[in-house]
């Protein structure tokens, strides 16, 4: 990892050219034409050539924007961000869509995370990135962080792409039977509106220890199990076998997960009754579930999507949430939205995030489990552990987040042998965790009503018929197609002849009339 050098020997010098034009020398090179700046801006402008139909174009430190007003002229419908190696260009963005200032990220992931959380994966895939030349000479360490950064962004884009490709149906059907089955709702007991500042007396006053299913959980157990009283426990899903087989009861279960898969881990709440189970619409649970009256269910919302529209006919309060690769990224922004004040402490225990021999996760897991039962001398067990064991691009994608994820509570995570630091997130032995939170004083801190029943002011019937006419009205808009089909939607953008958009576009309908069969299918 490459640390973000600090330019104290800049010898920054706005001089005119030979034109009488402005132009700059950084320690006596010059980052513009010292004769005419506009007509070398003009030529560089001139050559631009691009593969696709961008919708942004960034440029890495254009220094005193000459090319900005030339490049928004030949390309009229694109938006400018720069890239900014260096504070005193950020005078000359009058041209610019969006400036990133370069000289402030700590290295490539953090400069990563920034793109990433300013543009969205369609955005990205669908913009060229160019450079000022004679910027790359003068800021040489700079450019070199800001390169990384974009080939590590446009690899996260791609992956978040086919993911999205994969899994926005899955998610919008999950939807339509979450809003069609979903009886049992309750909902936070303090009206949260968004206000931080608000003195809810009934949020919780107990640190949050967040369980994940990496194998350090089972090295936590012991004293997990020693001061139950003392913390308020989210078993994410993938944890709750786990925590079952070791007698630890959540006080709120927390899924997320899209995929059938997730059903596997749900399977184990019909052995603990009335304890809540924080779900967002889009994620997968069993009609039986959702239509129990012994299990409770916390909607939770994400900002974006289809889904957010559908269930905005529904009537039920949906508590809002932060969409995350991993269930514990969510379990962890929605602990820190239902702790009374900041000073209150989260912690993490099975949140490896590394690549592991053997085991992926801590045992019993209901997935590898049922996997283990399908071992033989033809199918050895090996075949499925090994490939774990070298890691994934996905894997990267959560470390970086949580290393990079910035952190209102104090938050800890409990783990002996870490494989690896996770930023803000100080790592503690159990032994540490004990010392901390029998001083802590919070064993006799109550939770009291935290959750109510909630009762729908909308019927299913009306629901149903506003979600039927939202689908009808909108199945064909270029949100609905850049949601669901975002691969196709992106490919659309980049088609070079109409004959090629036509045969993509054909692609998308054929896709979208089966699609929307099935959801009209789920919603009679």
């Amino acid at each position: 990892m490459t640390s973000s050098p600090v330019n104290t020997d800049l010898n920054i010098e706005f001089i005119s050219s030979k034109n009488g034009s402005q132009t700059v020398k950084i320690n006596g090179i010059f980052l513009h034409s010292a004769y005419n700046p506009q007509r070398e801006s003009e030529s560089f402008v001139n050559n631009l050539c691009f593969p696709i139909k961008p919708d942004f174009i960034f440029i890495t430190e254009p220094g005193i924007s000459y090319t900005l007003p030339l490049i928004k002229q030949k390309y009229p419908f694109c938006k400018i961000i720069t890239l900014r190696y260096n504070k005193a260009f950020e005078s000359f963005n009058s041209d610019t869509y969006f400036s990133i200032p370069v000289y402030s990220a700590q290295n490539e992931n953090e400069l990563s995370n920034i793109l990433l959380s300013n543009f969205t994966e369609i955005q990205i895939m669908s913009s060229v990135f160019i450079s000022w030349q004679p910027s790359e000479k003068n800021f040489q360490e700079q450019s070199s962080i800001t390169w990384k950064a974009i080939q590590n962004t446009v690899t996260k884009a791609r992956t978040l792409l086919i993911t999205r490709g994969f899994f926005e149906k899955r998610w919008l059907i999950n939807t339509c039977n979450f809003l069609k089955y979903g009886t049992n709702f309750v909902k936070i007991n303090d009206s949260y509106n968004n206000d931080k500042s608000l003195d809810c007396s009934t949020r919780t006053k107990k640190p949050v220890v967040i369980a994940g299913s990496g194998p350090s959980l089972k090295n936590a157990v012991e004293v997990l199990q020693k001061f139950r009283a003392n913390y308020f426990l989210i078993g994410v899903s993938s944890a709750i076998n786990a925590l079952h087989h070791y007698n630890l009861t959540p006080d709120l279960y927390l899924s997320s997960d899209g995929g059938w898969y997730a059903g596997k881990h749900l399977s184990s709440l019909s052995k603990n009754k009335d304890i809540p189970l924080a779900l967002p619409a889009e994620a997968f649970c069993q009609k039986n579930l959702l239509t129990a009256k012994d299990t409770p269910i916390l909607p939770l919302i994400y900002s974006d999507g289809l889904s957010r529209k559908l269930t905005s006919f529904s009537g039920i309060n949906f508590f809002e949430a932060e969409r995350n690769g991993t269930v514990t990224g969510t379990a962890f922004k929605f602990a820190q939205s239902i702790l009374k004040d900041k000073t209150i402490p989260v912690f993490f225990c099975g949140l490896d995030l590394a690549c592991q021999k053997g085991f992926q996760h801590t045992s019993p897991n209901n997935i590898e489990k049922e996997k283990y039962f399908f071992q033989n001398r033809l199918n050895p067990l090996s075949k499925m552990t090994v490939p774990g064991e070298f890691g994934s691009e996905s894997l990267k994608i959560y470390e970086d987040w949580f290393k990079n994820t910035k952190t209102v509570n104090k938050t800890y995570r409990i783990i002996t042998k870490a494989k690896n630091s996770l930023g803000n997130i100080k790592d503690i032995t159990p032994d540490e965790f004990e010392n901390l939170i029998k001083n802590m004083n919070y064993s006799a801190a109550e939770i009291t009503d935290l959750f109510i029943l909630q009762n729908n002011c909308i019927s299913k019937n009306e629901s149903s018929k506003k979600i039927f006419d939202f689908i009808n009205n909108n199945s064909m808009s270029d949100e609905w197609i850049e949601n669901l089909f975002p691969i196709d939607y992106v490919a659309l953008k980049h088609a070079k002849t109409s004959e090629e958009a036509c045969a993509i576009k054909n692609k998308i309908d054929e896709k979208n009339n089966k699609f929307l069969q099935k959801l009209f299918r789920i919603l009679q």
